[in-house]
């Protein structure tokens, strides 16, 4: 019974780290100007996290990342009933330096994606998604 208990709160507590890992500061990492080939994008793993209070999200798109830049990127999101997002904007407190090729990479995503409608929701609802690259560890 107890093992249970331990393993439900873990389990939690690794939930609720994943949904508000966006809200967290974000270290100001360089960006990486090389050309991206295969063998440098190969190096970069990327991930997606979103907030937005009793939504769903519908299509979380990646986004490109052409010159292999990395660090955390995070955009203050409105959505709309239908879950359309309606506005975003760079969160420049929570994010690394972007470069003006990257950035138009990254807001063409968020604004591809889109959440479940809900009817009762506020017509337009804050919300954060927040992309992140970085290199990868070596398994060795």
């Amino acid at each position: 019974m107890k093992k249970t208990k331990m393993v439900t709160r873990i389990f939690l507590i690794i939930i609720l780290n994943f949904a508000f890992s966006g809200l967290l500061k974000a270290q100001n990492n360089d960006i990486v100007n090389s050309p991206c080939d295969s063998l440098t994008q190969s190096k970069i793993e990327s991930g997606v996290m979103y907030a937005i209070a009793g939504r769903m999200p519908l299509k979380i798109k990646q986004s490109d990342n052409p010159k292999c830049e990395t660090g955390k990127f995070s955009f203050d999101i409105v959505v709309n009933q239908d879950g359309m997002i309606i506005s975003a904007e760079l969160n420049k407190k929570h994010s690394s330096k972007v470069s003006e090729k990257f950035m138009d990479a990254l807001l063409t995503a968020v604004k591809s994606s889109s959440f479940d409608k809900k009817d009762n929701a506020p017509s337009k609802q804050k919300g954060n998604i927040t992309y992140e690259f970085k290199l990868k560890k070596n398994s060795n």
